[in-house]
């Protein structure tokens, strides 16, 4: 899950309770109001109740990564690379799929070139990288 549906949810309760507002200012029939007021508020706490549901999966979540093999020791990799890498694979992704459709257009072809970019980096450091280190160990 991102963040931008997090970001959603908390746009919500803020729309909920701008509606709320204007409803309370509304000069219209008190059942009528009490109705739209009941609902609002029904409906900002089941965003709320979304909302805890998110902090508590976001809190739950982990990356680990294992790089193993005959000849490598134990090394790490950058989470900067990491993090790049995995992020450009959407962007990638809809490149591609835009390119299928259409031209592949600037941004399509830097998005591309940075995915490149990125794998080449993630690629030198776990085969040339980690094993020239464990090796210089030994």
């Amino acid at each position: 899950m991102s963040n931008n549906f997090y970001r959603s949810i908390e746009r919500k309760i803020k729309d909920t309770d701008d509606e709320i507002n204007k409803t309370n200012k509304l000069d219209i029939d008190k059942n009528i109001k009490e109705l739209l007021l009941t609902q609002l508020n029904e409906r900002k706490e089941e965003l709320k109740k979304e909302k805890i549901k998110m902090d508590k999966l976001y809190g739950k979540e982990q990356i680990r990564l294992t790089i193993s093999g005959e000849e490598i020791g134990k090394g790490e990799v950058p989470i900067r690379i990491l993090a790049d890498t995995l992020s450009n694979i959407p962007n990638m992704i809809n490149c591609i799929a835009n390119s299928m459709k259409n031209e592949l257009n600037k941004k399509g072809e830097k998005i591309l070139l940075d995915f490149a970019t990125d794998v080449m980096i993630a690629a030198s450091v776990w085969s040339l990288l980690i094993p020239s280190i464990a090796i210089a160990r030994d």
